[in-house]
């Protein structure tokens, strides 16, 4: 879950798991804006799309990356991702394996 620059410097992250096939995810734009996505039986027509960013960090518990003013950080269960400077600051969403919520007015 990391910005992706050539794209405007967009965050956008997904999650599902075997026991629950509902798919989550977040954009989170240089603006603060946050646009959240929940689909309950993903298909090929159907799914939030994910920026698998090849070379993007994964972030372990405790771990946090910080790149073009956007911040991620991993705690147990959960990642949260929010603007650390501009309009946007303060703005984000926590993701985890259940859901996924906007945080700071977002």
């Amino acid at each position: 879950m990391v910005p992706h620059p050539q794209r405007g410097r967009v965050l956008h992250s997904a999650r599902h798991s075997r026991t629950n096939p509902a798919e989550h995810g977040a954009t989170l734009q240089t603006d603060g804006t946050v646009d959240l996505c929940h689909v309950a039986h993903p298909s090929l027509e159907d799914s939030c799309g994910v920026n698998f960013a090849t070379n993007a960090p994964l972030l372990r518990p405790g771990q946090r990356t910080d790149v073009h003013g956007f911040r991620c950080a991993a705690r147990a269960g959960h990642i949260t991702c929010t603007r650390t400077r501009g309009v946007g600051k303060g703005k984000g969403f926590v993701i985890d394996a259940a859901d996924v919520h906007a945080v700071g007015g977002a």
